[in-house]
């Protein structure tokens, strides 16, 4: 009879053993499910954009560079009003730079090469940077919250104060060449698009996508 008493406390006792076991585990695997969820959501949902109208007004302006062996001039359709950041394309790579425009009064080689990219009013600038090979290029009014920097070198731009930097691609079609530039956090959320007339007969590089020749979510026009 005792014997048989002992058993059955054994039995109570594993099989509360179990359930309280059992509910830890459903417990801790509630908990570690939420945390998954949690991080899944912060990966793969991006932060919605928030463009301030100051960022949209201040790149509703079109501003073309020109660099030679003997100077450097922007054509711009708005007065500007400060210094500019210029995004050129040199050996397959982009560059950046930071440079004062000051108003041009005469007019140039290089100015004339450029007069003919836009229908719009124009003012005309030269800068101090040069090139051994003429690159053409587009210029930026930007904060200092949209400029990242590295050595006090201008690396990358960041539009819309994201902490990502921009992704800048350019292509070729038959008679321009296509300049855009898209959020860090993809290459399939387009900020800006600038296009370049070349009024020649070129290979076309730029894929049939129509991305490629849309606006950006930053374009007013």
């Amino acid at each position: 009879m005792i014997y048989k008493i002992l058993i059955g406390t054994c039995l109570l006792i594993l099989s509360a053993c179990d359930t309280k076991n059992l509910d830890e585990s459903t417990h801790t695997k509630s908990v570690e499910k939420k945390k998954i969820d949690k991080i899944s959501s912060v990966f793969s949902k991006p932060k919605p954009l928030k463009i301030s109208e100051d960022i949209i007004r201040t790149l509703d302006n079109k501003v073309y560079i020109l660099l030679n062996s003997k100077e450097g001039c922007v054509i711009s359709e708005k007065p500007l009003n400060s210094d500019i950041v210029i995004i050129y394309k040199e050996n397959q790579k982009f560059k950046y730079d930071i440079v004062k425009p000051v108003l041009k009064k005469e007019n140039t080689d290089c100015v004339s090469n450029l007069a003919f990219v836009t229908d719009e009013p124009n003012y005309f600038y030269e800068i101090s940077k040069k090139s051994e090979t003429e690159l053409r290029g587009y210029g930026f009014e930007l904060n200092k919250n949209q400029i990242m920097y590295d050595d006090n070198k201008v690396k990358a731009i960041d539009l819309i104060g994201d902490g990502l930097p921009n992704i800048i691609t350019e292509c070729f079609s038959k008679e321009g060449v296509h300049f855009n530039i898209w959020r860090g956090h993809n290459s399939e959320e387009k900020l800006l698009h600038r296009y370049t007339f070349l009024d020649m007969d070129l290979d076309s590089t730029c894929s049939d996508s129509e991305q490629i020749y849309n606006k950006g979510i930053l374009d007013l026009k």
